[in-house]
């Protein structure tokens, strides 16, 4: 205070203006310089990450630390992410359980995937198994008919976790059905991200808590929105009714979802459910979830045969449910979408909201195109987050300009999340193809060991085919000098997008 007065008497009201100004700009730079070092000494983050970061961070004095304690920082989730990994024992405990490795008719299996299924379930800690039936769904308006169907046909419980839940007509019918289930004395247990959810107070989900149902939000911001977490997102849509039929894919809970949003117009999206032994993974990760939203490590003491059933096969379609978070050493996700193109001979199909993959998989990419496999790839005419939609035009126009066909889909916004190889194997799920995906949020996907339904999914995207515009590289190359302005300053952030 001494000094403070000192130099304040000392100085002119201009000159302790200019002075005032010049130790603030001194102390954003030295807190810049602090970030840069805890980035590159403590984050621990990948090489491109790192660099990406350091050179924002340097740039842009005023706000990068801004963005960097938004998006960046890690270090106060680092132990509550450790909690969640301890729980990774609980898959291992449902592995030695159903001790399927013998006897779930790997013999059978098609050679030229073994070594995936392998990497998986012995890294991921995640079966294959080989008797499920699958239902694709890509209207919102159908899904939802089927999902109240199946909601209200619960008996024993219902676990849901969702990014986004909003509190409108479509939120408000979903929770209805979870409030009449929970009255009738069946367990609810229901997360939603608290990020992704930040529009609905969690006052809303109160009726259904005095009806029994219990629900917890994931990350909760502490003091919204000055004290929002961007990172670590639970980007996870699961719903899983008495372990009889299991929900996932690129469908939240709102009214956009049914196509009323003026903005984003009609919604296309990739929805599975799953009925057969693979909801058992599906299950196990719900529950991880819950202890680490519980604040609750101890999660193997459940009661085992209520959430994991003995079944009989109830179809021919062989699954994996893969799984990703930054609780993971392995981005698991990531590397099996490596090992499905590399396994492409014939054709990649690829439909995803951002096409922000890493240089890796652009590499891949790349080969597969000059080794003759064909390589289409649809994304949508619209962008939901500005930078990621920049991001992605530059980087498809690096594989349109070596022979890709990229498709503009026209018909409203697309949200689907898939990926289909040679029309014999195909992955879909909530990872997008982005480095959030794969390393930052928690995601799961199913890779589907079955021709019907890689060709299922291959005559959906042909059918959107028809509602897109081809981005040739003619036209690619008339895009105007601001546009490329643009893509050039997205790509340049993207490793930290």
């Amino acid at each position: 205070k001494e000094l403070y007065y000192n130099l304040s008497s000392t100085y002119e009201p201009e000159e302790w203006t200019k002075m005032n100004a010049f130790l603030e700009i001194n102390i954003l730079q030295l807190l810049n310089v602090i970030f840069i070092l805890i980035v590159i000494f403590f984050e621990r983050k990948r090489v491109m990450n790192t660099l990406g970061w350091v050179l924002f961070l340097s740039l842009t004095s005023y706000i990068g630390f801004i963005f960097y304690l938004l998006f960046g920082l890690k270090l106060r989730k680092k132990r509550r992410l450790k909690e969640k990994e301890n729980n990774f024992m609980f898959q291992n405990f449902i592995l030695k359980r159903n001790e399927l490795w013998e006897d779930n008719g790997k013999v059978e299996l098609n050679k030229e995937y073994f070594d995936l299924i392998y990497y998986l379930e012995y890294n991921a800690k995640t079966l294959y198994y080989p008797y499920n039936k699958i239902t694709q769904y890509t209207d919102g308006t159908q899904l939802f008919d089927v999902l109240e169907k199946s909601l209200r046909s619960a008996k024993k419980f219902i676990h849901m976790e969702y990014y986004i839940f909003r509190a409108d007509q479509l939120g408000k019918r979903i929770k209805n059905i979870l409030i009449e289930k929970a009255k009738e004395g069946v367990e609810v247990k229901f997360i939603y991200d608290g990020m992704g959810s930040l529009s609905v107070k969690d006052r809303f989900f109160n009726d259904l808590r005095k009806a029994g149902g219990e629900v917890e939000c994931f990350f909760p911001p502490l003091l919204p929105p000055f004290s929002i977490r961007w990172n670590f997102r639970n980007h996870r849509k699961i719903v899983i009714v008495d372990g009889v039929e299991a929900y996932i894919g690129g469908f939240n809970v709102g009214d956009e979802y049914l196509g009323k949003d003026k903005k984003f117009g009609y919604w296309r999206d990739t929805q599975i459910k799953i009925e057969g032994d693979a909801i058992d993974n599906i299950e196990a990760e719900f529950l991880m979830d819950w202890a680490f939203v519980k604040n609750d490590t101890n999660i193997v003491g459940l009661d085992v045969d209520k959430y994991f059933l003995k079944r009989g096969p109830v179809g021919d379609v062989g699954i994996q449910i893969c799984t990703g978070g930054p609780n993971y050493e392995q981005p698991f996700i990531k590397d099996s979408i490596i090992k499905l193109i590399n396994k492409a001979k014939k054709s990649i199909y690829i439909q995803s909201p951002y096409f922000i993959p890493d240089d890796t998989i652009l590499d891949i990419l790349k080969i597969a195109i000059l080794s003759g496999v064909e390589v289409n790839i649809m994304i949508p005419n619209k962008p939901d987050h500005i930078f990621v939609y920049w991001a992605t035009l530059s980087n498809v126009g690096e594989l349109i300009d070596l022979g890709a066909k990229v498709y503009i889909y026209e018909n409203g916004f697309l949200h689907s999340k898939t990926l289909i190889i040679d029309n014999e194997i195909a992955s879909t799920g909530t990872a997008n193809m982005d480095m959030r995906s794969f390393y930052v949020n928690f995601e799961i996907n199913a890779i589907v060991y079955n021709k019907d339904f890689a060709m299922e999914l291959h005559n959906s995207f042909m059918t959107d085919v028809k509602n897109s515009s081809l981005l040739t590289k003619e036209l690619y190359e008339q895009r105007s000098r601001i546009v490329k302005i643009k893509e050039s300053i997205s790509r340049l952030v993207s490793p930290i997008l």
